[in-house]
């Protein structure tokens, strides 16, 4: 069964085996910083710690995510999580917010080069 998107003149069906319910799983880290590894493709990252936290992005040639890599991250504690990428990772979001705004707020980053990724969501500046 496909789900029908009606344009101006055109109407498409969107059908593929991509289109199915899926269950994410969870990573949460409780310290004031992680860097994320290969087997977080996919994944949410929590960060459970009262003080100013920090998700790092690392270089391709250390840790090879498939362009198209997706993961979500939160902050579930109380101190602030900042997103950043590790020496040559561009982080592009919009206006360069690198923090998530509040707690329970939620960002994702999506690969889109060889050490480019974008960052949107619940961002701030600090």
């Amino acid at each position: 069964m496909g789900v029908k998107i009606s344009g101006l003149s055109t109407t498409k069906k969107i059908t593929g085996s991509g289109m199915r319910a899926s269950t994410i799983t969870a990573n949460r880290q409780t310290g004031t910083s992680y860097t994320l590894v290969l087997s977080d493709a996919g994944k949410l990252i929590e960060t459970n710690n009262g003080s100013a936290n920090t998700i790092s992005i690392p270089l391709n040639s250390s840790v090879p995510f498939e362009i198209g890599t997706q993961l979500i991250i939160s902050q579930y504690g109380s101190g602030k999580t900042r997103i950043v990428g590790i020496g040559g990772v561009s982080v592009r979001s919009a206006g360069g917010k690198s923090y998530i705004e509040n707690q329970y707020g939620m960002a994702t980053i999506i690969k889109i080069a060889t050490d480019e990724w974008y960052l949107s969501g619940a961002l701030s500046t600090s």
